[in-house]
């Protein structure tokens, strides 16, 4: 489950300073995006362009974070997160325990918030 969940085609991986016209481009096709480590590194390296994008991102959004990730930090989604519109159409799931990787309980409520999510946008 762990390889569907990253082969979906939907993770975009950062690309430095192109970063912001592919959100541009999914925003503008109404497209789906999953926020994950690549775009985290793209978001610290990219702040200019993508601060931005971020504010204006139209696109329904989940972001599911371990809160014993030392990867991504947790603060740090919370940050990019949080320059997001303020809408129920952007959310954020955090699960307790959880690292970088999900397994376990974790796998578990990572697939049914997702599942779930994606169902809503169908």
């Amino acid at each position: 489950m762990k390889k569907a969940l990253g082969n979906t085609g939907l993770i975009f991986k950062a690309l430095s300073s192109k970063i912001s016209k592919h959100l541009k481009k999914i925003n503008a096709a109404n497209g789906a995006l999953i926020v994950n480590a690549a775009f985290y590194e793209g978001i610290l390296k990219s702040e200019a362009f993508v601060k931005p994008a971020l504010q204006q991102f139209v696109v329904p959004t989940l972001i599911v974070q371990g809160l014993a990730d030392r990867a991504v930090l947790p603060s740090r989604t919370r940050e990019a997160f949080g320059l997001m519109p303020a809408d129920e159409q952007h959310h954020l799931v955090e699960i307790p325990g959880a690292g970088h990787g999900f397994d376990g309980d974790a796998l578990t409520r990572c697939v049914t918030e997702s599942c779930s999510w994606i169902a809503r946008y169908i």
